[in-house]
């Protein structure tokens, strides 16, 4: 005979968000705490720059790289935060890659071509801080770390080649958009 007992919700829920994550004795270093503390508000900012991207960009091409990093973006994210709970690592307030607050707002008030060329010359300047802040990790002790930052940085990199090309197109066809000036500078 079966007999019904009453579990708080609250019991449930945490339950629920157990995972079991093999203990290897290995704790996280310097470079390991860096990188998590970096990558939390650096793929938040990724994240809104994704976000602001899919409400104005009408460029196919622009789009699909935008889809491709949401896809990544909350997934590592999600890992990040994990680590930070574990380690006790609270995200910084400074990273490689952090845009001023005053380009966000003017990115936000652009549309068409004016907006994706300056999203992209944004962006390259975030994903080149990923690049950065990936390298460091490279003398991480925790070995998940090191490969995501592995992932990370080979993903980036390739995406830093592709907007630079799309942002060469889009500047072909209008030079005088923001973002414009960056491929001229490289």
């Amino acid at each position: 005979m079966w007999k019904r007992v009453l579990v708080p919700v609250g019991l449930v829920l945490a339950a629920s968000a157990i995972v079991v994550v093999p203990r290897t004795g290995v704790q996280p270093n310097d470079a390991d705490r860096a990188f998590v503390a970096e990558m939390i508000p650096h793929h938040t900012l990724g994240m809104r720059l994704v976000d602001e991207a899919t409400q104005h960009s009408d460029d196919v091409r622009l789009r699909r790289m935008v889809f491709e990093m949401s896809t990544y973006h909350a997934s590592e994210l999600d890992h990040f935060e994990r680590w930070s709970s574990e380690w006790g690592v609270a995200p910084a307030s400074d990273f490689p890659g952090d845009l001023p607050k005053g380009d966000l707002r003017d990115l936000a008030e652009l549309d068409g071509p004016a907006h994706d060329t300056e999203w992209l010359a944004l962006m390259l300047e975030h994903h080149r801080g990923a690049l950065e802040i990936t390298e460091a990790e490279g003398d991480g002790a925790i070995a998940s770390a090191r490969a995501m930052a592995e992932t990370i940085h080979s993903v980036q990199a390739q995406q830093i080649t592709e907007m630079t090309a799309l942002l060469a197109d889009l500047c072909a066809d209008h030079p005088g958009s923001p973002g414009c000036q960056s491929v001229a500078l490289g």
